[in-house]
Protein backbone atom coordinates (compact mmCIF):
# COMPACT_ATOMS: atom_id res chain seq x y z
CA UNK A 1 0.00 0.00 0.00
CA UNK A 2 2.70 2.12 0.81
CA UNK A 3 4.50 1.81 -2.97
CA UNK A 4 1.17 2.49 -4.56
CA UNK A 5 0.22 5.53 -2.76
CA UNK A 6 3.77 6.73 -3.81
CA UNK A 7 3.55 6.29 -7.11
CA UNK A 8 -0.23 8.02 -7.64
CA UNK A 9 1.66 10.92 -5.87
CA UNK A 10 4.08 11.13 -8.55
CA UNK A 11 1.55 11.08 -11.02
CA UNK A 12 -0.44 13.67 -9.88
CA UNK A 13 3.23 15.82 -9.86
CA UNK A 14 3.21 15.66 -13.46
CA UNK A 15 0.13 16.35 -14.38
CA UNK A 16 1.08 20.30 -13.99
CA UNK A 17 4.60 19.80 -15.99
CA UNK A 18 2.94 18.68 -19.07
CA UNK A 19 0.17 21.58 -18.92
CA UNK A 20 2.92 23.92 -18.56
CA UNK A 21 5.07 22.73 -21.81
CA UNK A 22 1.52 22.27 -23.66
CA UNK A 23 1.18 26.21 -22.95
CA UNK A 24 4.96 26.93 -23.96
CA UNK A 25 4.56 25.21 -27.24
CA UNK A 26 1.15 27.07 -27.64
CA UNK A 27 2.81 30.35 -26.88
CA UNK A 28 5.95 29.93 -29.24
CA UNK A 29 3.64 28.81 -32.25
CA UNK A 30 1.54 31.87 -31.73
CA UNK A 31 4.89 33.87 -31.07
CA UNK A 32 6.89 32.44 -34.56
CA UNK A 33 3.15 32.92 -35.97
CA UNK A 34 3.16 36.27 -35.11
CA UNK A 35 6.76 36.93 -36.03
CA UNK A 36 6.22 35.43 -39.43
CA UNK A 37 3.08 38.02 -40.14
CA UNK A 38 4.74 41.27 -39.00
CA UNK A 39 7.93 40.17 -41.00
CA UNK A 40 5.50 39.75 -44.01
CA UNK A 41 3.75 43.30 -43.38
CA UNK A 42 7.11 44.87 -42.83
CA UNK A 43 8.09 42.92 -46.54
CA UNK A 44 4.45 43.90 -47.96
CA UNK A 45 5.22 47.92 -47.14
CA UNK A 46 9.19 47.55 -47.92
CA UNK A 47 7.64 46.30 -51.17
CA UNK A 48 5.11 48.69 -51.96
CA UNK A 49 7.03 51.67 -50.77
CA UNK A 50 10.85 51.24 -51.55
CA UNK A 51 11.37 48.29 -53.95
CA UNK A 52 8.54 48.94 -56.59
CA UNK A 53 9.41 52.73 -56.56
CA UNK A 54 12.83 52.44 -57.14
CA UNK A 55 12.14 49.98 -59.66
CA UNK A 56 9.54 52.38 -60.72
CA UNK A 57 12.11 55.13 -60.57
CA UNK A 58 14.77 53.07 -62.93
CA UNK A 59 12.67 52.34 -65.71
CA UNK A 60 11.92 55.45 -65.68
CA UNK A 61 15.69 56.39 -65.86
CA UNK A 62 15.91 54.11 -68.65
CA UNK A 63 12.80 55.13 -71.28
CA UNK A 64 13.10 59.16 -70.04
CA UNK A 65 9.69 59.23 -68.20
CA UNK A 66 8.88 60.58 -64.91
CA UNK A 67 6.86 58.51 -62.05
CA UNK A 68 3.86 59.81 -59.95
CA UNK A 69 5.61 61.62 -57.19
CA UNK A 70 3.29 60.62 -54.60
CA UNK A 71 4.85 56.60 -55.74
CA UNK A 72 8.39 58.08 -54.42
CA UNK A 73 7.02 59.78 -50.72
CA UNK A 74 9.01 57.68 -49.00
CA UNK A 75 12.35 57.50 -50.87
CA UNK A 76 13.67 61.16 -49.71
CA UNK A 77 15.28 62.94 -52.12
CA UNK A 78 15.71 59.92 -54.27
CA UNK A 79 12.21 60.94 -56.44
CA UNK A 80 12.59 64.16 -56.90
CA UNK A 81 16.43 63.84 -58.30
CA UNK A 82 15.06 61.13 -60.74
CA UNK A 83 12.35 63.28 -62.08
CA UNK A 84 14.75 65.81 -62.67
CA UNK A 85 16.85 63.70 -64.31
CA UNK A 86 14.48 62.11 -66.63
CA UNK A 87 13.27 65.92 -67.80
CA UNK A 88 16.60 67.15 -68.24
CA UNK A 89 17.14 63.52 -70.52
CA UNK A 90 13.69 64.55 -72.15
CA UNK A 91 14.98 68.26 -73.08
CA UNK A 92 18.41 67.10 -74.16
CA UNK A 93 16.80 64.24 -76.77
CA UNK A 94 13.95 66.76 -77.21
CA UNK A 95 17.31 69.70 -78.36
CA UNK A 96 19.08 66.78 -80.39
CA UNK A 97 16.50 65.87 -82.44
CA UNK A 98 15.48 69.28 -82.98
CA UNK A 99 18.84 69.46 -84.07
CA UNK A 100 18.90 66.33 -86.42
CA UNK A 101 15.60 67.56 -88.02
CA UNK A 102 17.56 70.95 -88.81
CA UNK A 103 20.23 69.52 -90.14
CA UNK A 104 18.56 67.61 -92.11
CA UNK A 105 16.47 70.32 -93.20
CA UNK A 106 19.57 72.14 -93.96
CA UNK A 107 21.36 68.67 -96.16
CA UNK A 108 17.86 67.91 -98.01
CA UNK A 109 17.65 72.21 -99.29
CA UNK A 110 21.44 72.21 -100.18
CA UNK A 111 20.58 68.93 -102.14
CA UNK A 112 17.85 69.94 -103.99
CA UNK A 113 20.19 73.84 -104.50
CA UNK A 114 22.80 71.29 -106.14
CA UNK A 115 20.62 69.44 -108.02
CA UNK A 116 19.08 72.62 -109.76
CA UNK A 117 22.29 73.96 -110.44
CA UNK A 118 23.53 70.18 -112.09
CA UNK A 119 20.64 70.07 -113.52
CA UNK A 120 20.81 73.89 -115.51
CA UNK A 121 24.78 73.70 -115.56
CA UNK A 122 25.73 73.82 -119.06
CA UNK A 123 28.30 70.90 -118.67
CA UNK A 124 27.17 67.01 -118.98
CA UNK A 125 27.42 65.27 -115.42
CA UNK A 126 27.49 61.77 -115.52
CA UNK A 127 28.05 59.46 -112.69
CA UNK A 128 29.40 55.46 -112.40
CA UNK A 129 29.85 53.29 -110.10
CA UNK A 130 32.95 50.81 -109.63
CA UNK A 131 31.34 48.43 -112.44
CA UNK A 132 31.13 51.72 -114.74
CA UNK A 133 27.23 51.44 -114.87
CA UNK A 134 25.25 55.13 -114.95
CA UNK A 135 24.09 56.64 -111.52
CA UNK A 136 23.67 59.59 -112.18
CA UNK A 137 23.49 62.49 -115.04
CA UNK A 138 21.81 65.73 -115.79
CA UNK A 139 19.99 67.10 -118.80
CA UNK A 140 22.86 68.03 -120.67
CA UNK A 141 24.51 64.66 -120.40
CA UNK A 142 20.84 63.65 -122.03
CA UNK A 143 21.32 66.19 -125.03
CA UNK A 144 25.01 65.19 -125.59
CA UNK A 145 24.62 61.44 -125.25
CA UNK A 146 21.47 60.06 -126.75
CA UNK A 147 19.71 57.24 -125.18
CA UNK A 148 21.39 57.76 -121.60
CA UNK A 149 19.99 55.61 -119.01
CA UNK A 150 20.40 54.81 -115.47
CA UNK A 151 22.15 50.94 -115.03
CA UNK A 152 23.58 51.28 -118.72
CA UNK A 153 27.09 51.32 -118.93
CA UNK A 154 29.07 54.18 -119.97
CA UNK A 155 31.27 52.72 -122.46
CA UNK A 156 28.08 52.15 -125.09
CA UNK A 157 27.87 55.95 -125.38
CA UNK A 158 31.57 57.06 -126.05
CA UNK A 159 33.41 55.39 -128.67
CA UNK A 160 37.08 54.71 -128.97
CA UNK A 161 39.62 54.01 -126.40
CA UNK A 162 39.78 57.08 -124.53
CA UNK A 163 37.58 56.09 -121.92
CA UNK A 164 39.85 52.91 -121.13
CA UNK A 165 42.57 55.36 -121.14
CA UNK A 166 41.76 57.74 -119.16
CA UNK A 167 40.81 54.79 -116.55
CA UNK A 168 44.73 53.84 -116.77
CA UNK A 169 45.41 57.62 -115.67
CA UNK A 170 43.27 57.77 -112.48
CA UNK A 171 45.13 54.19 -111.76
CA UNK A 172 48.26 55.97 -111.65
CA UNK A 173 46.90 57.84 -108.11
CA UNK A 174 45.79 61.32 -110.03
CA UNK A 175 42.51 62.35 -108.47
CA UNK A 176 41.41 63.81 -111.93
CA UNK A 177 42.52 63.36 -115.53
CA UNK A 178 41.72 65.08 -118.68
CA UNK A 179 39.19 63.17 -121.38
CA UNK A 180 38.79 64.12 -125.02
CA UNK A 181 36.54 61.55 -126.74
CA UNK A 182 33.75 60.88 -129.46
CA UNK A 183 29.87 60.54 -128.14
CA UNK A 184 28.75 57.39 -130.73
CA UNK A 185 26.78 60.03 -132.78
CA UNK A 186 30.61 61.80 -134.33
CA UNK A 187 30.07 64.30 -131.43
CA UNK A 188 33.95 65.88 -130.35
CA UNK A 189 33.63 66.17 -126.33
CA UNK A 190 36.45 66.98 -124.19
CA UNK A 191 36.24 67.49 -119.94
CA UNK A 192 37.47 65.44 -116.86
CA UNK A 193 37.42 62.47 -115.30
CA UNK A 194 37.54 62.35 -111.72
CA UNK A 195 37.21 59.30 -108.85
CA UNK A 196 34.24 59.83 -106.59
CA UNK A 197 33.44 56.88 -104.08
CA UNK A 198 34.84 54.10 -105.74
CA UNK A 199 33.09 54.89 -108.98
CA UNK A 200 34.01 57.74 -111.71
CA UNK A 201 32.77 61.25 -112.30
CA UNK A 202 32.76 62.73 -115.95
CA UNK A 203 32.58 66.04 -116.47
CA UNK A 204 32.07 66.65 -120.60
CA UNK A 205 31.36 69.55 -122.86
CA UNK A 206 31.12 69.45 -126.82
CA UNK A 207 34.03 71.63 -128.48
CA UNK A 208 33.60 74.82 -129.02
CA UNK A 209 33.56 76.30 -132.14
CA UNK A 210 37.15 77.94 -132.56
CA UNK A 211 38.16 80.52 -135.37
CA UNK A 212 40.41 78.04 -138.17
CA UNK A 213 43.71 78.44 -137.37
CA UNK A 214 46.25 77.98 -140.27
CA UNK A 215 48.10 74.61 -139.31
CA UNK A 216 49.73 74.27 -142.27
CA UNK A 217 51.55 77.54 -141.94
CA UNK A 218 52.41 77.49 -137.95
CA UNK A 219 53.47 73.66 -138.49
CA UNK A 220 56.12 74.66 -141.26
CA UNK A 221 57.17 77.04 -138.96
CA UNK A 222 57.52 74.73 -135.52
CA UNK A 223 59.21 72.23 -137.96
CA UNK A 224 62.27 74.60 -139.21
CA UNK A 225 62.20 76.24 -135.85
CA UNK A 226 62.63 72.90 -133.90
CA UNK A 227 64.79 71.11 -136.26
CA UNK A 228 67.12 74.12 -137.09
CA UNK A 229 68.75 74.38 -133.39
CA UNK A 230 69.94 70.67 -133.14
CA UNK A 231 71.40 70.78 -136.96
CA UNK A 232 73.27 73.51 -135.36
CA UNK A 233 74.28 71.73 -132.91
CA UNK A 234 75.91 68.71 -134.88
CA UNK A 235 77.03 70.74 -137.22
CA UNK A 236 80.99 70.46 -137.67
CA UNK A 237 81.48 72.80 -140.96
CA UNK A 238 84.11 75.93 -141.01
CA UNK A 239 81.09 77.85 -139.51
CA UNK A 240 82.99 80.34 -137.00
CA UNK A 241 81.85 79.41 -132.79
CA UNK A 242 80.38 82.87 -132.81
CA UNK A 243 77.99 82.85 -135.84
CA UNK A 244 77.03 79.67 -135.40
CA UNK A 245 76.13 80.92 -131.75
CA UNK A 246 74.40 83.56 -133.09
CA UNK A 247 72.49 81.43 -135.49
CA UNK A 248 71.53 79.22 -132.67
CA UNK A 249 70.30 81.64 -130.51
CA UNK A 250 67.85 83.33 -133.55
CA UNK A 251 66.66 80.02 -134.22
CA UNK A 252 65.69 79.78 -130.11
CA UNK A 253 64.28 82.67 -130.39
CA UNK A 254 62.20 82.02 -133.64
CA UNK A 255 60.68 78.69 -131.65
CA UNK A 256 59.62 80.91 -129.07
CA UNK A 257 58.48 83.30 -131.32
CA UNK A 258 56.39 80.39 -132.74
CA UNK A 259 55.29 79.37 -129.60
CA UNK A 260 53.96 82.07 -128.71
CA UNK A 261 52.37 82.57 -131.74
CA UNK A 262 50.30 79.64 -131.65
CA UNK A 263 49.69 80.34 -127.80
CA UNK A 264 47.67 83.19 -129.01
CA UNK A 265 45.62 81.57 -131.60
CA UNK A 266 44.73 78.70 -130.05
CA UNK A 267 44.16 80.25 -126.75
CA UNK A 268 40.65 78.75 -126.71
CA UNK A 269 42.24 74.87 -126.50
CA UNK A 270 41.36 73.32 -123.71
CA UNK A 271 44.59 72.49 -121.60
CA UNK A 272 44.42 71.81 -117.96
CA UNK A 273 46.68 70.42 -115.59
CA UNK A 274 49.00 67.08 -114.66
CA UNK A 275 51.18 65.10 -113.28
CA UNK A 276 54.38 63.23 -114.62
CA UNK A 277 52.76 59.99 -113.57
CA UNK A 278 49.67 60.92 -115.12
CA UNK A 279 51.20 61.63 -118.54
CA UNK A 280 53.21 58.28 -118.22
CA UNK A 281 50.30 56.15 -118.02
CA UNK A 282 51.01 53.14 -119.98
CA UNK A 283 55.02 54.34 -120.82
CA UNK A 284 57.77 52.91 -118.27
CA UNK A 285 59.00 56.00 -116.39
CA UNK A 286 62.33 56.38 -115.91
CA UNK A 287 63.59 55.75 -112.30
CA UNK A 288 64.11 58.91 -109.55
CA UNK A 289 61.79 61.62 -111.62
CA UNK A 290 60.96 64.79 -109.17
CA UNK A 291 57.27 65.67 -108.54
CA UNK A 292 56.42 67.69 -111.55
CA UNK A 293 52.68 69.50 -113.05
CA UNK A 294 52.61 70.52 -116.35
CA UNK A 295 49.91 72.93 -118.19
CA UNK A 296 48.70 70.36 -120.63
CA UNK A 297 45.71 67.87 -121.76
CA UNK A 298 46.39 64.78 -120.16
CA UNK A 299 44.43 63.03 -122.67
CA UNK A 300 46.20 64.26 -125.66
CA UNK A 301 49.72 64.42 -124.62
CA UNK A 302 49.41 61.03 -122.82
CA UNK A 303 47.57 59.68 -126.18
CA UNK A 304 50.04 60.77 -128.23
CA UNK A 305 53.28 60.15 -126.05
CA UNK A 306 52.05 55.76 -126.23
CA UNK A 307 51.39 56.95 -129.73
CA UNK A 308 55.39 57.33 -130.48
CA UNK A 309 55.90 54.92 -127.55
CA UNK A 310 54.40 52.30 -129.75
CA UNK A 311 56.58 53.18 -133.22
CA UNK A 312 59.49 52.98 -131.25
CA UNK A 313 58.84 49.80 -129.98
CA UNK A 314 57.59 48.61 -133.67
CA UNK A 315 61.16 49.37 -134.58
CA UNK A 316 62.75 47.06 -131.66
CA UNK A 317 63.69 49.94 -129.46
CA UNK A 318 62.80 50.48 -125.47
CA UNK A 319 62.23 53.97 -124.76
CA UNK A 320 61.81 55.54 -121.45
CA UNK A 321 60.37 58.46 -120.50
CA UNK A 322 62.45 61.20 -118.69
CA UNK A 323 61.54 64.79 -117.50
CA UNK A 324 64.06 67.59 -117.08
CA UNK A 325 64.03 70.85 -116.18
CA UNK A 326 67.46 71.88 -116.59
CA UNK A 327 66.96 74.45 -114.04
CA UNK A 328 63.88 76.11 -115.60
CA UNK A 329 61.24 76.83 -113.39
CA UNK A 330 59.05 77.66 -116.39
CA UNK A 331 59.43 74.62 -118.64
CA UNK A 332 60.43 71.15 -118.46
CA UNK A 333 61.72 68.97 -121.46
CA UNK A 334 60.09 65.26 -121.87
CA UNK A 335 62.29 62.92 -123.83
CA UNK A 336 61.47 59.38 -124.85
CA UNK A 337 65.27 58.05 -124.66
CA UNK A 338 66.74 55.41 -126.01
CA UNK A 339 70.23 53.78 -126.64
CA UNK A 340 71.27 53.94 -130.37
CA UNK A 341 70.43 55.62 -133.80
CA UNK A 342 68.10 58.73 -133.60
CA UNK A 343 64.98 58.57 -135.63
CA UNK A 344 64.72 60.32 -138.88
CA UNK A 345 62.60 63.44 -139.16
CA UNK A 346 60.90 62.27 -142.04
CA UNK A 347 59.54 59.35 -140.13
CA UNK A 348 58.70 61.30 -137.10
CA UNK A 349 56.78 63.43 -139.73
CA UNK A 350 54.99 60.73 -140.75
CA UNK A 351 54.23 59.23 -136.87
CA UNK A 352 52.89 63.29 -136.33
CA UNK A 353 50.74 62.75 -139.56
CA UNK A 354 48.69 60.00 -137.76
CA UNK A 355 45.99 59.95 -135.17
CA UNK A 356 47.01 58.79 -131.80
CA UNK A 357 43.03 57.42 -131.54
CA UNK A 358 41.80 55.73 -134.18
CA UNK A 359 38.21 56.97 -133.28
CA UNK A 360 39.51 60.83 -133.78
CA UNK A 361 40.84 60.77 -137.24
CA UNK A 362 40.74 64.66 -137.00
CA UNK A 363 43.16 65.08 -134.11
CA UNK A 364 46.75 64.12 -135.47
CA UNK A 365 50.15 64.58 -133.47
CA UNK A 366 50.33 68.03 -135.32
CA UNK A 367 46.89 68.89 -133.53
CA UNK A 368 47.90 67.62 -130.53
CA UNK A 369 51.56 69.31 -130.42
CA UNK A 370 49.60 72.81 -131.91
CA UNK A 371 47.09 72.94 -129.18
CA UNK A 372 50.01 72.92 -126.44
CA UNK A 373 51.93 75.56 -128.49
CA UNK A 374 55.28 73.25 -129.01
CA UNK A 375 56.91 70.43 -131.01
CA UNK A 376 59.19 67.85 -131.04
CA UNK A 377 62.28 66.76 -132.60
CA UNK A 378 64.98 64.01 -132.31
CA UNK A 379 68.46 64.51 -130.80
CA UNK A 380 71.48 62.63 -130.29
CA UNK A 381 73.56 62.34 -126.86
CA UNK A 382 76.35 60.59 -127.55
CA UNK A 383 75.42 57.08 -127.93
CA UNK A 384 71.32 57.75 -126.75
CA UNK A 385 68.92 58.94 -128.66
CA UNK A 386 65.68 61.01 -127.98
CA UNK A 387 62.72 62.93 -128.66
CA UNK A 388 62.47 65.55 -126.97
CA UNK A 389 59.01 67.63 -126.33
CA UNK A 390 59.50 70.66 -123.99
CA UNK A 391 56.01 71.95 -122.27
CA UNK A 392 55.13 74.42 -119.88
CA UNK A 393 55.27 73.52 -116.04
CA UNK A 394 52.06 74.86 -113.84
CA UNK A 395 52.25 76.93 -111.47
CA UNK A 396 52.00 75.76 -107.98
CA UNK A 397 48.28 75.49 -106.83
CA UNK A 398 47.32 78.20 -104.36
CA UNK A 399 47.06 77.01 -100.70
CA UNK A 400 45.16 73.53 -101.98
CA UNK A 401 41.57 75.19 -103.45
CA UNK A 402 39.46 72.02 -103.84
CA UNK A 403 37.56 73.66 -106.34
CA UNK A 404 33.98 73.61 -104.25
CA UNK A 405 33.02 76.02 -102.06
CA UNK A 406 29.65 76.62 -100.55
CA UNK A 407 27.60 77.34 -97.51
CA UNK A 408 23.67 78.16 -98.39
CA UNK A 409 23.23 78.28 -94.45
CA UNK A 410 24.66 81.97 -95.01
CA UNK A 411 21.68 83.53 -96.62
CA UNK A 412 19.45 82.04 -93.40
CA UNK A 413 22.49 83.13 -90.75
CA UNK A 414 20.66 85.47 -88.25
CA UNK A 415 22.83 88.99 -88.52
CA UNK A 416 23.04 89.16 -84.23
CA UNK A 417 24.57 85.85 -84.45
CA UNK A 418 27.30 85.70 -81.95
CA UNK A 419 27.84 81.94 -81.86
CA UNK A 420 31.77 80.68 -82.59
CA UNK A 421 30.09 78.42 -85.15
CA UNK A 422 28.45 81.28 -86.73
CA UNK A 423 31.05 83.58 -86.92
CA UNK A 424 33.29 83.83 -89.99
CA UNK A 425 36.97 84.74 -88.95
CA UNK A 426 40.95 84.40 -89.41
CA UNK A 427 42.62 82.40 -86.74
CA UNK A 428 46.28 83.29 -86.65
CA UNK A 429 49.46 81.49 -85.77
CA UNK A 430 52.77 82.40 -84.97
CA UNK A 431 56.36 82.05 -84.00
CA UNK A 432 58.22 83.92 -81.58
CA UNK A 433 62.00 83.92 -80.10
CA UNK A 434 60.07 84.06 -76.80
CA UNK A 435 56.80 86.16 -74.86
CA UNK A 436 58.99 88.47 -73.47
CA UNK A 437 58.19 92.52 -75.09
CA UNK A 438 61.61 92.28 -76.65
CA UNK A 439 61.15 88.89 -78.40
CA UNK A 440 60.92 88.92 -82.36
CA UNK A 441 57.91 87.34 -84.84
CA UNK A 442 59.40 84.32 -87.02
CA UNK A 443 56.88 83.93 -88.89
CA UNK A 444 52.89 84.19 -88.99
CA UNK A 445 49.99 82.28 -91.18
CA UNK A 446 46.36 82.37 -90.59
CA UNK A 447 43.21 80.21 -92.35
CA UNK A 448 39.99 82.08 -92.51
CA UNK A 449 37.17 80.19 -91.44
CA UNK A 450 33.45 80.84 -92.27
CA UNK A 451 30.95 78.64 -89.49
CA UNK A 452 33.14 76.50 -89.23
CA UNK A 453 34.32 75.28 -92.36
CA UNK A 454 37.80 75.95 -94.09
CA UNK A 455 36.98 78.50 -97.15
CA UNK A 456 39.48 76.69 -99.99
CA UNK A 457 42.78 78.71 -100.93
CA UNK A 458 42.24 81.13 -98.13
CA UNK A 459 45.29 80.67 -96.20
CA UNK A 460 48.50 82.33 -95.75
CA UNK A 461 51.63 81.64 -94.80
CA UNK A 462 55.21 83.75 -94.43
CA UNK A 463 57.90 85.18 -92.62
CA UNK A 464 56.84 88.94 -91.44
CA UNK A 465 58.75 92.01 -91.77
CA UNK A 466 62.44 91.76 -90.04
CA UNK A 467 62.71 93.04 -87.12
CA UNK A 468 58.65 93.14 -86.15
CA UNK A 469 57.99 92.89 -82.69
CA UNK A 470 55.85 90.52 -81.00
Amino acid sequence: LTGQGADTGAMSGAVPDALVLDALVLAALIAGLGVLAVTAWVWFLFDRNVARPIEMLAGGLRTGQTSDPAEARYLADLGPAARDAAEARARSAEALAGAISEHAADLEREKATLESILADIGAAAVMTDAGGRIVFYNASAAQLLPGIALDRPIAGHLAGAALAAAEARLATGSGATDIRCLSLQGLPLWGRMRRVDGGTLLILRDRPARQPVPRDTLEALRRNAATLVPMLEALDGPIPPALARAIQAEGQGLANAVRELTATMTADAPVGRADLPELAAGLELAEGQRPLTLLVDADGLNGLLRHLDGRLRDMGITPRLVADTEGDDAEARLALTWTGAPVPMDRLESWLSQPPDPAQPDLTGHEILAAHATGIWPERDGGDSKLVLPLQIAPAAGGGDPGLTYDFALSRREAASTRLADLTCVVFDTETTGLDPSDRIVQIAGVRIARGRLTGGKKSARPPRPGWPT
